[in-house]
């Protein structure tokens, strides 16, 4: 598999969780800052991705202010995940 084909799999995922937080029904009354909330819980979930895809993901909304790096290690942490590896892969994927 090539870094292309990594790249066209990854956007698909990364379009299919957008769709699926976006176009659930149940979802609907949710606010934008609660659908991105759904969208990292999802994103820590993806059974597809591995870790740097995964953090690649949750790190664009970051970058597109459309979650704060502490909401993420607050999610991180209910997902089994030590806040402090979340910084620790920002300032591994930013340097």
């Amino acid at each position: 598999m090539t870094n292309e084909d990594v790249r066209r799999l990854m956007k698909s995922y990364s379009e299919l969780i957008d769709a699926l937080v976006e176009s659930n029904f149940l979802n609907r009354d949710l606010t934008v800052s609660e659908k991105t909330s759904l969208k990292v819980k999802t994103a820590f979930h993806n059974d597809h991705w591995d870790k740097w895809e995964t953090y690649g993901y949750v790190f664009g909304l970051v970058d597109a202010k459309h979650i704060t790096l502490d909401d993420v290690c607050a999610i991180a942490s209910t997902q089994g995940i030590d806040p402090d590896i979340v910084k620790m892969r920002r300032r591994k994927i930013y340097v």
